[in-house]
């Protein structure tokens, strides 16, 4: 069977997969999706939002301003033909990672049919974008280095832009493309890194540029108020806000109120948090958040890596509060996060035992992407680990790829002197 063809089966595959998990998959409504909406109506007024970041929530809102109360079709059919469209570049990422075409063949249908893929393609959040949007920046990063062009470094920074407009969790990828690319210009010397620097230098200020006017609007160096609803959680459940360190009665005698109803059930933490935001202010609340991180910071740290053995139980990109036909699938066909530990561990003694030389660089690019993308959601979230972890699948079925042909190769009793040369890189 031609290439052309193979990929042609796969596209064709992944879009019987999308038209099931919307038929089977759970609603397309989400209490996400009103909050997006809002929050687009706020920018296209000018003004900044302070719960949601304006990626996401204007291409919604825009959606909803052409085709009125069917706006979620529309909505469905782009987020669709995306991940397609990211099907295709993944299948690109794949033929470098991995030269044997059954192993190649098989991610790639991994990626394109998997529940923990799929599910997120019907429902209005901004998990379809994130996922198939961070493939292609991937793609276009991966390509950037190997073909030197400066179109291509100029859109990598521009996709991730977008992508830091969708999720701020994404910010972990500014740090790391930028001590990637000094690395490339020491190792490398060629005057194409220097101009990328330059672009990520930009890409830094537009990001902190958009926080500085945040701040003008809503009084807290930040690109949403999510990041702290999130630690204000945290605190909330272990019981380590500080109310010795509030000066304001009012707000510490609502914090106290909140205290003795004892701990709510999820998300209801989050309406704690926009109360009293909208009655004291995002500034006054983030001052609680800050002084009660710093005045129990021990305490913080223990309760959080209590929480990885409570959390990790759950399946990596499923989303557990649903129990529709394709998230139970899911449960059943993914690891948890337990094994995607154990995973990181097998992977990092694998390239450095098998995948030296011109592989070491890239093993080391998806490792560290994989591992700090984990560590974001996992440090900066209470729970929804699973769900909100799925943007960084594609990196964990690319490395699952490569340690499938090390296994394989293995059995195959290929000489170890030539292994280098059986999966060097073009």
């Amino acid at each position: 069977m031609k290439v052309n063809q193979i990929n042609r089966n796969i596209i064709l595959y992944s879009l019987i997969a999308i038209i099931i998990a919307i038929v089977g998959g759970p609603s397309w409504h989400q209490w996400d999706t009103d909050s997006y909406l809002e929050a687009g109506k706020v920018f296209f007024n000018g003004d900044l939002d302070d719960f949601r970041t304006p990626g996401y929530s204007c291409f919604l809102y825009l959606f909803e301003i052409l085709f009125g109360k069917y706006y979620f079709i529309g909505v469905i059919l782009i987020q669709s033909v995306l991940f397609l469209i990211s099907v295709h570049y993944f299948n690109l990422l794949a033929k470098y990672f991995i030269k044997n075409e059954r192993i190649r063949l098989m991610i790639v249908l991994l990626y394109a049919c998997h529940p923990a893929t799929i599910v997120w393609q019907k429902m209005l959040m901004t998990e379809s974008f994130s996922l198939s949007i961070f493939v292609l920046y991937i793609y276009i990063f991966l390509y950037f280095v190997i073909e030197k062009k400066n179109s291509y470094c100029f859109f990598s920074q521009l996709i991730l832009l977008f992508l830091l407009s969708l999720r701020p969790s994404f910010i972990y990828i500014l740090p790391l493309s930028f001590i990637f690319l000094v690395y490339l210009f020491i190792k490398q010397r060629s005057k194409i890194f220097v101009i990328s620097l330059g672009y990520s230098l930009v890409l830094i200020g537009l990001f902190f540029g958009y926080n500085y006017l945040f701040q003008k609007r809503h009084g807290v160096f930040a690109s949403s108020i999510v990041g702290d609803i999130n630690q204000y959680w945290m605190l909330r459940e272990t019981h380590l806000i500080d109310y010795n360190s509030i000066n304001n009665i009012n707000l510490k005698n609502d914090l106290l109120r909140f205290e003795d109803k004892g701990v709510p059930a999820r998300f209801h933490h989050i309406m704690e948090f926009i109360e009293l935001k909208n009655k004291y202010g995002f500034s006054a609340c983030h001052e609680v958040v800050k002084k009660s991180l710093s005045k129990n910071w021990g305490k913080y740290v223990k309760s959080r890596k209590n929480a990885i053995w409570k959390e990790s139980v759950y399946t990596v990109g499923s989303w557990e509060e649903r129990r529709d036909m394709i998230t139970r699938i899911g449960f059943f066909i993914s690891p948890n996060f337990f094994h995607l530990y154990t995973f990181f561990i097998i992977y990092m003694i694998c390239f450095f035992f098998f995948l030296r030389g011109k592989n070491l660089f890239w093993s080391i690019f998806l490792w560290t992407f994989s591992v700090s993308g984990t560590f974001v959601v996992m440090a900066g979230s209470p729970n929804c680990w699973s769900r909100l972890i799925v943007p960084n699948i594609p990196v964990f079925i690319l490395m699952f790829g490569q340690i499938l042909e090390i296994i394989f190769l293995i059995f195959q009793k290929k000489i170890y002197k030539k292994y280098e040369n059986t999966l060097s890189y073009k």
